[in-house]
């Protein structure tokens, strides 16, 4: 089988072994694997070149945080820069997914995403796909009350941008991961 891999979580860990493994095992059995990642992406000493036919690395670079300390601009200034990140990652992520759809490929194995857990390339990829999610949301309901309370518990009365956008990311993925859950369901 001519297999897509798509990961940009790699690096150290349980998420790092696991890719390994799977792109091992899969290389084993005798299929073509190709990777589809996004730049900065590097797994280390577990690499996976030796498993792979080719390597499509898609140009993005992650949002830094303004370095002004505890200011009403800095905390504006640093939410804007998160939206248009995220504006950059789904334009990013429908290219790859293009090249994915256009290149007969049997299936995709889709792994979680560093930026937004379940990978926006899942809303445009057209042929049969797998998605591997390591472990649940974990923060699904956090960010929520983070927005709610602050460090002592009690109400917080000021807007905090990057806990709002947290929020809003969760209900993105909650949204995906149960699109993916009614796909996987049907086709079982």
């Amino acid at each position: 089988m001519k297999i897509a891999l798509f990961n940009n979580c790699a690096g150290k860990g349980g998420v790092a072994r696991a890719f390994y493994e799977f792109t091992r095992m899969l290389s084993k059995k005798g299929h073509q694997l190709d990777l589809f990642t996004f730049s900065g992406w590097d797994n280390g000493y577990l690499s996976v070149d030796k498993f792979i036919a080719e390597k499509h690395i898609f140009e993005i670079k992650d949002f830094e945080l303004s370095q002004i300390k505890y200011h009403v601009l800095s905390n504006i200034h640093n939410f804007l820069k998160k939206i248009i990140f995220f504006y950059k990652l789904r334009a990013v992520s429908k290219k790859l997914a293009r090249k994915i759809n256009s290149g007969n490929y049997d299936v995709v194995f889709i792994d979680q995403c560093k930026f937004t857990h379940a990978p926006y390339v899942l809303r445009y990829i057209k042929i049969p796909n797998v998605y591997f999610c390591h472990a649940p949301l974990r923060n699904s309901n956090e960010p929520l009350e983070e927005f709610l309370k602050n460090r002592e518990g009690k109400r917080k009365r000021r807007f905090n941008p990057f806990v709002f956008i947290s929020a809003v990311i969760n209900i993105l993925d909650k949204k995906l991961i149960g699109r993916i859950d009614r796909i996987n369901a049907r086709s079982a």
